[in-house]
């Protein structure tokens, strides 16, 4: 893979060098999609303030795939090193822009990239309203160099403009006191075959977001955490990037959107 870096801590790689549309299209079939292997979530054991941490978020349930944000998002295939994985992704400020976890686009430990990207918008149980293919993707040089989670956020510039209406924009707003949904394709509900969403509220971690009592486990992967909005339900702000567990109770946990997040966007979108 061609790899360009703009010397500000961004880096991208071109996939079309690889193999053509219509190879990869043809690569996916119904049975290596079945069979993928979710996205791995790293998990930390948490204690201390997490022991009397509430949970706050809501039980996951189905959501209407025809409304914001969820007809945004959609399932996402890669393959790593020969074999087949499945997590989430969705449409970010352009028509052929994706958001994702960068663990889902680099192995945070060696530096692996995956390839074979497949893009199946508002998937449901067998169905989707497209399929995309990615030609780019753009991520932080710190990802694999710092092995940080605060990082954990890419981009993947698809080979063609979505048929949807209207993305995802984001902000990098303090969104500690907000009202927040979280989406994806986590196994552990409905076997990653249908979306599911949860509603909470996230406190700070330094660099990261913790939403308290979010159940979603591997396959929500690049989910993103959107602002609640009666009117307008499409601010993203963070992503499903990593698992705490304590016992019986859940976490997950997102990187927070800041001036780094802006500059890779911008970086981007200038591929």
């Amino acid at each position: 893979m061609i790899r360009m870096s703009d010397g500000k801590g961004n880096v991208s790689y071109d996939l079309q060098t690889e193999n053509s549309v219509q190879q990869v299209l043809d690569y996916w079939t119904d049975e290596r999609r079945i069979n993928a292997i979710p996205a791995d979530m790293f998990e930390e054991s948490y204690d201390g303030e997490a022991n009397t941490a509430l949970s706050t978020a809501t039980d996951p349930a189905k959501p209407d795939l025809t409304q914001m944000p969820y007809k945004a998002c959609g399932k996402l295939y890669y393959v790593y090193s020969g074999k087949n994985y499945v997590a989430s992704a969705e449409l970010l400020c352009k028509k052929n822009l994706l958001l994702t976890a960068a663990h889902c686009i680099q192995k945070k430990d060696t530096g692996d990239l995956a390839y074979n990207f497949l893009f199946c918008r508002c998937y449901d149980d067998g169905k989707q309203e497209e399929k995309l293919l990615a030609k780019k993707v753009a991520l932080k040089t710190y990802w694999h160099d710092k092995k940080d989670y605060r990082w954990d956020y890419g981009f993947i510039v698809l080979t063609s403009d979505s048929n949807i209406d209207k993305v995802l924009t984001y902000s990098t707003d303090d969104i500690s006191r907000e009202k927040i949904i979280s989406f994806g394709y986590p196994t552990n509900y409905y076997d990653g075959k249908s979306m599911v969403f949860v509603e909470g509220t996230c406190r700070s971690d330094g660099n990261s977001w913790i939403m308290d009592g979010n159940k979603m486990g591997k396959g929500c992967s690049g989910g993103a955490w959107v602002i609640k909005d009666e009117i307008n339900n499409n601010v993203a702000v963070s992503v499903n990037s990593t698992l705490l567990i304590h016992e019986t109770k859940h976490w997950v946990k997102g990187p927070k959107f800041d001036e780094n997040f802006v500059s890779l966007y911008e970086y981007a979108i200038s591929l």
